[in-house]
């Protein structure tokens, strides 16, 4: 069980000149498990479950709010590129559940130095 609070105040890319505040609360509920695909590929799924309560204002215009259940798929494959160096890289394709649409994703390479 997670719990992020984040209150920010700044630009935010979407106009040279436009400054954004929000306010966003989310409890968050997780939980994940791990299937080993091949010797060097695991897939580890994980659910994210949450219920935002978001506040969010734009200098000259009105405000927005959400509030409402929120839902994440993630299916990160892990692949160890070497195990003496313990290297790895992360692929990350995510799916909203809330929207049943695809959420985005990422690669993440991880060689200690």
């Amino acid at each position: 069980l997670h719990y992020f609070y984040l209150r920010e105040q700044g630009y935010t890319g979407r106009k040279l000149d436009e400054i954004e505040d929000l306010r966003r609360n989310e409890p968050t509920l997780s939980g994940h498990f791990s299937l080993v695909l091949a010797p060097a590929v695991t897939l580890k799924p994980t659910v994210y479950l949450s219920v935002p309560d978001i506040d969010q204002s734009y200098s000259g215009s009105d405000n927005e709010h959400y509030q409402g259940f929120t839902g994440k798929l993630a299916l990160p494959f892990e692949i160890m590129l070497s195990r003496e160096e313990s290297a790895v890289m992360t692929l990350a394709p995510t799916f909203y559940l809330h929207k049943v649409a695809f959420g985005g994703g990422n690669l993440q390479l991880h060689w200690p130095m």
